[in-house]
């Protein structure tokens, strides 16, 4: 199963040469299944390698299904207030789920004041990059900018989850000093990183209990945000370096530190 190919931001058209590939081979023992947004390049190449289902519509009525007990829990607006601002959501979203919980999340900072809310929904952004952008670009502590970086290399690395205490310690060092040396004793606060790398990761199952939490990058989009060379604005590639190479070289050099700390 190969979902969202509209989210592969590299090597889209190696990656379609493969799919054409495993097809044309007609192996008996294997089957695809492939899904993406219609998007002109994805349907002129499958459409000749297989069957094409629509699903238009399909996940729109789960969007709106999702915005609309996301606000139901708003007693103090009014039905059409909430239409409104559902409509607004479903065009801007583009039928993307990723977007509209984001734009969701936007919005919650506004405090779920109305006037707010609308006037929010004017300046939204309608791409997962922008939407990116802004989240960063609101984390005014250039350190906490640099940790969402570190913290993003970090998860790059492990590939799948990581306890929480053992990425505070992995950030727990004064990168701007030679020596590199630990430093326990002025750790990030779990609730801040959580809260600065919101969009960025998720937390499971509970943020208020450290011993059991679990950090882990929440959307492949995610990823592909940091490592592109067109995904960060200037203001902020000074603070954020994210890739492969960056990544080990940031793990190596933590844990050779943490090692020598003692």
């Amino acid at each position: 199963v190969l979902d969202a190919l509209d989210e592969c931001s590299d090597r889209r058209e190696k990656l379609l040469d493969s799919i054409a590939a495993i097809v044309e081979a007609q192996l008996s023992n294997v089957r695809l299944i492939v899904t993406s947004r219609p998007e002109v390049r994805f349907k002129a190449v499958l459409a000749e390698c297989g069957v094409s289902v629509s699903l238009d519509g399909c996940v729109d009525r789960d969007i709106e299904s999702y915005v609309d007990t996301i606000l139901s829990k708003e007693a103090h607006w009014t039905p059409e207030k909430k239409d409104e601002i559902k409509t607004k959501l479903a065009e801007q979203g583009g039928g993307m789920f990723r977007l509209v919980f984001l734009q969701l999340s936007e919005l919650r900072k506004s405090g779920w004041k109305l006037s707010s809310a609308i006037k929010a929904l004017s300046d939204m952004p309608t791409s997962l990059p922008d939407i990116y952008d802004r989240i960063l670009q609101n984390v005014k502590a250039p350190d906490m900018v640099s940790n969402i970086c570190r913290t993003i290399n970090w998860l790059t690395v492990c590939g799948g989850p990581m306890e929480l205490p053992a990425l505070i310690d992995a950030l727990a060092f004064d990168f701007d000093k030679k020596p590199l040396r630990f430093n326990p004793d002025e750790p990030t606060q779990p609730e801040a990183l959580i809260a600065a790398c919101a969009g960025f990761v998720s937390v499971s199952p509970d943020i208020y209990d450290h011993t059991k939490s679990m950090v882990k990058i929440a959307h492949a989009s995610v990823t592909d945000y940091f490592v592109s060379a067109k995904g960060l604005k200037d203001s902020i590639k000074g603070y954020c370096e994210v890739s492969p190479q960056s990544a080990h070289f940031l793990v190596a050099r933590t844990c050779l530190a943490y090692l020598c700390s003692f």
